[in-house]
């Protein structure tokens, strides 16, 4: 898969990660945080 595909999948899925993040959080900040993070752990 190249990258520009990559980026658009996890564009895709960003919405339900950062939902999941914040409902295990509590913590809309910190949610946004984990799932920027999450970001180049995956490639």
């Amino acid at each position: 898969m190249q990258p520009d595909q990559r980026l658009a999948v996890f564009e895709a899925q960003r919405p339900r990660l950062l939902r999941l993040a914040y409902r295990m959080l509590g913590s809309l900040s910190e949610a946004e945080d984990v799932v920027q993070d999450a970001w180049p752990a995956g490639q």
